[in-house]
């Protein structure tokens, strides 16, 4: 009897140790699957600073683990393709800064048309000047400079003279080349530049269509320090007068009265 007990003592030591390993493994499992952390979820943020006017590439930004208790609506989350075929090839509204999420609210979809249609103001045109059409094409130009456009014009009349006539006036840079923001070294830009990209109103598009048909224009940047300008329309060009070719002069001589012509002494 005594044995017998001996026994059954022996086979519940076991079966509570079976028990015990058994729950301990499984806890063990469970917690190597399920992390004790916060859930996180992989988001889209900037991996440089980009610009109002940037162009944002998914393939060139990075994406990093975030707390899905912090992820806002407009967050661009990895699984949720599309979100990331809206801002794919987007155009920047605000700034993003290098690390900061991109919220879909800061990036305006083009919807495959042309980046630029999109930082183009309500009721503004853009103008695309080659660069062989701008007679002193400033070497450090980049998107976002304000300039005024002139127009060398002739004087009417014999002689040679030239005088320069301002047709547009604060004018934005929408881009150089291809380029909506400023990218790399100025050098760099500018030894590539072919054309830079002017927005104006529709007026003010055809004065300079007509201007660069007639020749070259001179391209005068303003100073960053200093208020926009309010955009110009085109100014009628100032007539020279000519001197007239002969001069009449009326000679008194007593009570006669003659009329000499003359030849005008400054005529060539």
């Amino acid at each position: 009897m005594k044995q017998k007990r001996t026994f059954f003592l022996l086979g519940s030591l076991i079966a509570s140790l079976v028990i015990v390993f058994s729950i301990s493994s499984w806890l063990s499992t469970k917690s190597s699957v399920e992390p004790t952390g916060p859930k996180t979820e992989p988001i889209l943020v900037a991996s440089e600073n980009l610009a109002e006017g940037a162009i944002v590439l998914v393939a060139k930004m990075t994406w990093q683990e975030w707390n899905i208790a912090d992820i806002k609506p407009d967050y661009i989350v990895k699984k949720n393709n599309e979100q990331i075929n809206t801002v794919d090839g987007g155009v920047v509204r605000t700034p993003i800064f290098k690390g900061e999420p991109i919220l879909a609210s800061k990036v305006i979809a083009t919807h495959g048309k042309s980046a630029i249609s999109a930082i183009i103001k309500e009721g503004m045109r853009a103008v695309t000047v080659p660069y062989a059409k701008l007679a002193n094409a400033p070497s450090l130009i980049a998107p976002g400079d304000i300039v005024d456009v002139i127009i060398p014009k002739k004087t009417q009349g014999t002689n040679e003279d030239y005088f320069g006539q301002t047709i547009l006036a604060g004018i934005r840079v929408l881009a150089v080349n291809n380029e909506l923001q400023k990218v790399g070294s100025e050098e760099s830009n500018s030894s590539n530049a072919k054309t830079i990209t002017l927005e104006v109103t529709a007026i003010q598009a055809e004065d300079l269509a007509g201007a660069i048909r007639d020749g070259q224009v001179v391209i005068s940047m303003q100073s960053i320090f200093a208020g926009t300008t309010k955009s110009t329309p085109a100014k009628p060009t100032p007539k020279v007068e000519s001197p007239p070719a002969t001069k009449v002069i009326t000679i008194m001589r007593g009570s006669e009265k003659k009329d000499m012509t003359f030849n005008n002494v400054g005529k060539q």
